[in-house]
């Protein structure tokens, strides 16, 4: 094994899994780079293990007596032996189950079987999240919890692909809030091989509103956000079109069937005469939106797009109010 490819890769995997936790949304997954070891073979001639090596065979060749080898062929083996060593470790690390504790349980409750490897247990990090439960903006949370007695194994298995076999693990993340230290937040975390997926937490993730959004129609915002985040690109589409047309509908008055484009040209005339025309009005963004949602579009971006070009009006509205005064 080479200790520092099982640094690298040890770092590399619980920095995922603290960006898994802290960035990414339910069913959203990341990757674990293993090309960063390619790095390590590709400098593998300067490595302090090579120079250790030329230096051996520097002080073995200047010894009195004859010599029956070649520094260089030597070395040249040293080389490929390294090299090989490196990518072995890699291909073990990647290719073996993991285990995980927290700080709640610093050892392993698993007894050092099949299952259990010291190369590959990991401890889990301190992350940065919101609170659903006391609204703090991004507590620390400490891995684990105080009632904790033994850290939960992982469901393992193994799958076939390209006639390789790929480890399948569900893992069972416990987390406590600092600040509040409530119900412990629970994160189900998925891995195929050097694919690690969000599936589930036990708390909602709270999903942030901006202050500009018109209160009434927030519920449809969020919705939209976590028909987005979870990859539900036309739910997102159709919801984020709702809550332009429920705030044209409530600020006109306007109840009775009418189409999209009509009930923003009614809105518009509500504008005050200094408002910004250079932004894409209310009624480009839903004529956008009907257009994906008409043709089943799941299309990322034009959410992305929708959804700033929206944020953007209302947020105007703060410095220019509607002539009905909402």
């Amino acid at each position: 094994m080479n200790k520092t490819t099982i640094n690298l890769l040890g770092d590399e995997i619980i920095s995922c899994i603290k960006d898994l936790l802290e960035t990414k949304h339910l069913y959203q997954s990341v990757y674990i780079n293993g090309d960063i070891v390619q790095k390590l073979i590709d400098e593998a001639e300067s490595s302090p293990a090579a120079e250790l090596e030329k230096a051996c065979l520097k002080a073995a060749s200047v010894l009195p007596g004859k010599h029956s080898f070649s520094p260089k062929s030597v070395f040249e083996q040293f080389l490929t032996r390294y090299k090989k060593e490196i990518s072995d470790t890699k291909d073990f690390i990647l290719g073996t189950f993991w285990t995980f504790s927290t700080d709640a349980c610093s050892q392993p409750s698993i007894e050092k079987s099949e299952i259990f490897n010291e190369v590959t247990h990991f401890m889990l990090p301190t992350i940065s999240v919101p609170c659903t439960q006391c609204k703090a903006v991004k507590p620390a949370h400490n891995s684990g919890f105080r009632e904790q007695k033994y850290d939960w194994p992982p469901i393992s298995w193994k799958i076939t692909r390209n006639n390789h076999e790929v480890p399948c693990q569900t893992f069972t993340f416990p987390y406590h809030c600092q600040a509040c230290k409530k119900e412990p937040l629970v994160f189900l975390v998925h891995r195929v091989g050097s694919k690690l997926t969000l599936a589930g937490r036990n708390h909602f993730e709270d999903i942030h509103v901006p202050n500009f959004i018109p209160k009434d129609e927030s519920k449809f915002y969020k919705d939209a956000m976590v028909a987005f985040n979870t990859g539900n690109i036309l739910c997102g589409l159709f919801q984020l079109r709702t809550t332009i047309e429920q705030y044209m509908r409530r600020v006109t008055g306007i109840k009775n069937k009418i189409s999209g484009e009509d009930l923003a040209d009614d809105y518009s005339t509500l504008l005050d005469e200094e408002f910004p025309r250079k932004f894409p009005s209310l009624k480009t963004v839903y004529s956008e939106l009907s257009k994906c949602i008409h043709a089943a579009d799941n299309n990322a971006e034009q959410f992305q797009k929708s959804k700033g070009d929206m944020e953007r009006h209302f947020e105007l509205l703060k410095h220019f109010p509607i002539t009905d005064g909402n």
